[in-house]
């Protein structure tokens, strides 16, 4: 009979537990997590106006949950809003009041090095971003005309 160390784990109440091996004597596990995909709203897009630019309407359905990640290296300030559904005005309750998306914008500094922003953790945002969207669009401009950089945005969502 072989000698090794008998493996013991806990159950859900804590009690020890031998860990369960097939007929080769090998362990078996049961994986577990989360997959995640990643949506790209914006992909590296160089902005050099100040002109508005949208991105397509990007279902979100398949997604249990997810994080909107912004990145860039633009030298400008940037104005960010989402657009909710096939809508293009479309309005959040801000501290009581009903506003347009358009006037409640993320607004992002610029940018000398790369750098990510959580757009979840955006006080106006943070619940509405949080709590399962069906379909959005992001629309954002330059406050100023930038000589460099570009800008990434994507969702990294947990497939349901």
């Amino acid at each position: 009979m072989a000698k090794g160390v008998p493996l013991m784990g806990r159950d859900p109440d804590g009690k020890a537990k031998m860990i369960n091996v097939d007929e080769n004597g090998n362990v078996k596990v049961q994986q577990s997590g989360t997959n995640v995909e990643i949506v790209k709203i914006f992909d590296a897009v160089a902005i050099t106006t100040t002109s508005t630019m949208s991105s397509n309407l990007i279902s979100l359905n398949r997604y249990k949950t997810g994080t909107f990640v912004l990145y860039h290296t633009l030298d400008a300030e940037l104005v960010l809003f989402p657009q909710f559904g096939a809508t293009l005005n479309s309005f959040i309750l801000v501290n009581g009041e009903w506003k347009s998306a358009q006037v409640a914008s993320i607004t992002i500094p610029p940018m000398s090095s790369e750098g990510r922003m959580m757009l979840n953790t955006h006080p106006t945002y943070k619940d509405v971003f949080s709590s399962g969207l069906h379909s959005v669009r992001f629309a954002v401009r330059a406050k100023t005309a930038p000589t460099s950089g570009s800008l990434t945005l994507e969702y990294w969502g947990s497939i349901r």
